[in-house]
């Protein structure tokens, strides 16, 4: 339950270690690209930062959707009983 509605990893409520992430190809895909359309002539480090911080908001904003996405399921579930 804290998991689906909270986002609670159970290794980390347990051990307090963070799993390491898996990298989503296709949104870092999006991202890579957006940097160098919007702004190819900035320095290595800066496209770096960018693209980090574009796939760290394109990444909340997906679990957000997901959760979202679970509690109309979750309601839609239960009313129809």
């Amino acid at each position: 339950v804290l998991r689906q509605r909270h986002g609670v990893d159970l290794n980390w409520l347990a051990t307090g270690e963070i799993p390491p992430q898996q990298l989503d190809y296709e949104v870092l895909a999006g991202c890579i690209q957006a940097v160098q359309e919007e702004v190819p002539n900035i320095d290595a480090e800066s496209k770096a930062k960018l693209i980090l911080v574009l796939y760290k908001d394109r990444m909340i904003n997906l679990q957000k959707e997901n959760r979202g996405d679970e509690t109309k399921r979750g309601k839609s579930s239960s009313s129809a009983a």
